[in-house]
């Protein structure tokens, strides 16, 4: 490696680091920091879900990474990634030589992802021996693999079948065969078991898990806590376009540490029944970005720049952006908050 790299939530070198990331959207009125210097890492092998609610800047950190949001309306304005240790190029063509090889995407809305002239075979094979040198007859062999992982039944028959053919559930499984067809160092994952049935997602759950063991490394947006719970190594919470929150999973869900991550898990009704306690207001620009929605917020939450990170506890990998921790102020106040339940009974249901 050609620099020495922080170390990650297990201790390794990590394969992605990204550092100070800031983008704006353009608006009518005036630029929205959707990301808003965002710094953190994903090891080797390792699963680090993002979560937050809609609006918090988690896609468009993931689109951020390689460059791949449109530009405009979006602008990344500064921060760095590495990967492997080398600074990624902010030259387009440098960029595709990593995107859809060593680092793949799976979008959110899989309609966008597959051309509806081709086969879901064609497009399978055509990423395959895009990145590897072999014969159209082994990429079509390993296409039907791919397509049996991900849950298509009869897979031998529908990969000459096309996207209109397919439900969404089973296109954004297709999507991910394509994503996995490079066999790709990591891979950024946005929402990818949200169109599919509970069996389904419990196939790939399973198939992400054999892949994170096998070395591959995950980058997970979701909105699940089942998945989080079942999957994820660490957490990052996001709000506002930044990180309040960041740690193992599950210290994380044992105690909650920011007064967002509390209000996020308690949003959650049951694992998958998710609903609104709250209204969304204005996100302000200085301080602490939940300062307007925040039961316990003083005047030193609302100048400045985000609040710092500092241990939730003696353990350092826990980390919290939130002025009551670190010895500013007790924290007994929030850490006294009965807000726990949900996320545990969340654990429980999924270990059971």
């Amino acid at each position: 490696m050609s620099k020495q790299s922080p170390v990650d939530g297990r201790g390794n070198t990590p394969l992605l680091e990204v550092s100070n990331l800031r983008t704006e959207i353009t608006t009518k009125n005036e630029p929205v920091r959707a990301v808003d210097s965002v710094s953190f890492s994903v090891g080797r092998g390792e699963i680090v879900c993002i979560v937050g609610e809609s609006g918090s800047g988690k896609s468009v950190t993931c689109e951020s990474i390689t460059r791949i949001i449109p530009q405009p309306p979006a602008s990344i304005r500064s921060g760095t990634v590495s990967f492997d240790g080398t600074p990624l190029s902010t030259e387009e063509n440098a960029l595709r030589s990593i995107r859809g090889d060593q680092i793949a995407h799976i979008f959110q809305n899989p309609q966008q992802s597959l051309d509806p002239v081709y086969t879901v075979g064609e497009q399978i094979i055509e990423a395959i021996q895009m990145h590897r040198d072999v014969s159209r007859r082994e990429a079509r062999a390993e296409s039907v693999t791919l397509l049996r992982e991900v849950g298509i039944a009869n897979a031998t028959a529908r990969i000459d079948d096309y996207p209109h053919q397919f439900s969404g559930g089973m296109k954004q499984r297709i999507a991910i065969a394509i994503a996995l067809a490079s066999d790709p160092a990591l891979l950024i994952a946005d929402e990818p078991t949200t169109a599919v049935d509970v069996t389904v997602q419990a196939r790939l759950l399973e198939l992400f898990d054999r892949l994170s063991k096998g070395g591959m490394s995950i980058l997970l947006v979701t909105h699940n806590l089942r998945v989080v719970a079942a999957l994820a190594d660490r957490v990052l919470v996001m709000y506002g376009g930044t990180i309040v929150e960041r740690g193992p999973t599950a210290e994380l869900f044992d105690e909650p540490a920011h007064p967002y991550t509390q209000d996020l898990f308690e949003s959650y009704g049951s694992i998958d029944d998710r609903r609104t306690t709250r209204a969304r207001r204005e996100i302000p620009t200085a301080g602490c970005r939940f300062q307007n929605e925040c039961p316990f917020v003083v005047p030193e939450c609302t100048s400045g720049a985000q609040p710092a990170f500092v241990p939730v506890t003696t353990d350092s990998n826990h980390m919290v952006s939130c002025v009551y921790y670190g010895g500013s102020y007790e924290s007994n106040p929030i850490r006294n908050t009965d807000r726990t339940t949900d996320t545990q009974q969340t654990e429980q249901s999924t270990e059971q």
